[in-house]
């Protein structure tokens, strides 16, 4: 498996989803990727990512690397997979 949910929360009465990724391995279409390059769905956010100690607000130069951990933000979406936010 790529990635595993770490934690995950439900907000605003199971509105909005915020789950916590661990990448595992490099995953085509997501990793070593800038992200403006992304194709991504709607109502997804990629809000944080945790590389080693170091908290990260990305913009669109970041890249989710190999062992990256990413936190995601969805709006009426089910994740069960980071690469659920790829179009």
């Amino acid at each position: 498996k790529d990635s595993e949910i770490e934690s995950f929360h439900k907000m605003m009465d199971g509105k909005i989803e915020a789950a916590e990724f661990k990448i595992k391995e490099k995953i085509e279409g997501l990793t070593d990727i800038p992200l403006f390059e992304l194709k991504r769905k709607k109502n997804f956010l990629l809000a944080c990512i945790v590389r080693k100690n170091d908290i990260i607000i990305p913009n669109g130069a970041d890249m989710l690397l190999e062992g990256d951990r990413a936190i995601v933000l969805t709006a009426g979406k089910k994740l069960n997979n980071v690469k659920d936010i790829l179009a």
